[in-house]
């Protein structure tokens, strides 16, 4: 059960398309993830997208 004694979520999911970009609704899976975390006092740490030759970090994109 999350918010159960868990401190930080991590999502992580991939993009066979080739491109790691995020897409709108990428982005607004993130906002109403972070959002819910945040009213149960749990932390969305990062939200990675994968690709065959790499990652796209929403953390290091400072989009969280």
């Amino acid at each position: 059960m999350i918010g159960r004694g868990a401190a930080t979520v991590l999502m992580a999911h991939n993009h066979p398309s080739g491109c790691a970009y995020p897409s709108e609704a990428d982005l607004a899976a993130t906002g109403e993830a972070m959002d819910f975390l945040r009213r149960i006092a749990v932390d969305l740490t990062d939200h990675l997208i994968f690709v065959d030759h790499g990652h796209f970090s929403f953390r290091r994109a400072q989009l969280l």
